[in-house]
């Protein structure tokens, strides 16, 4: 279980899964004990560790360990299972993001909002926001209340060439993904980024419904 912006531990929702009688493990990795106050710069082989740990100790049935992760969390659990899909069996993401964003408002202050939020293999991940032709925090910093995180970043996607770089390589996912997203999404177009990766995943003759 990954949690999104807001950082912090999800215990409430793995032991809505541990009642259904599923392991579950609610993984902190910001705004938690021994982590950082921000998103800023966070190495995915943190997240890598623990996918080993939980084959390791675990021992799931077949080697079955599914990611499950809301907002922010599901921008990072389709990444994961795109970046290292040899160790994911399922993904769920709820109001999920279709491509790498920028730290965003969970960023460290010395860095900025539009700095990284992910680091891989000692490298930032391209992302939404970087070398942009048409994003505008205007919307989000000086729209009429009440103000719609979500009108910012569509800016952002009017820049097919930013999109192309920063978007979730969800192709290679080898596992089954279940997205649940939100018409009405104040904090990101969540409808919108659920159709891109539906898409994208259709084109590339993988089944979906």
């Amino acid at each position: 279980m990954l949690n999104g912006s807001g950082g912090g531990i999800n215990e409430p929702r793995a032991a809505l899964y541990a009642s259904h009688g599923y392991a579950a493990l609610a993984l902190g990795y910001f705004k938690a004990p021994g982590r950082s106050d921000y998103i800023s710069n966070t190495p995915l082989e943190y997240f890598e560790t623990a996918l080993h740990w939980l084959h390791r100790m675990l021992r799931p049935r077949s080697g079955f360990v599914a990611l499950s992760g809301q907002s922010r969390g599901g921008e990072l659990v389709l990444l994961l299972g795109a970046l290292l899909p040899e160790l994911v069996s399922a993904v769920i993401g709820y109001v999920p993001g279709a491509v790498v964003h920028s730290a965003q408002n969970a960023c460290d202050p010395a860095t900025g909002r539009e700095g990284p939020a992910w680091i891989f293999r000692g490298q930032p991940l391209p992302h939404l926001w970087e070398n942009n032709r048409t994003a505008s925090w205007a919307p989000w910093d000086e729209g009429p209340q009440p103000r719609r995180h979500a009108h910012a970043l569509l800016t952002a996607l009017q820049d097919p060439d930013a999109v192309e770089r920063a978007r979730i390589r969800v192709e290679n996912i080898r596992a089954p993904v279940l997205l649940l997203s939100a018409t009405d999404d104040g904090s990101w177009p969540s409808s919108l980024y659920g159709r891109m990766v539906t898409q994208r995943l259709a084109q590339s003759g993988i089944p979906t419904r």
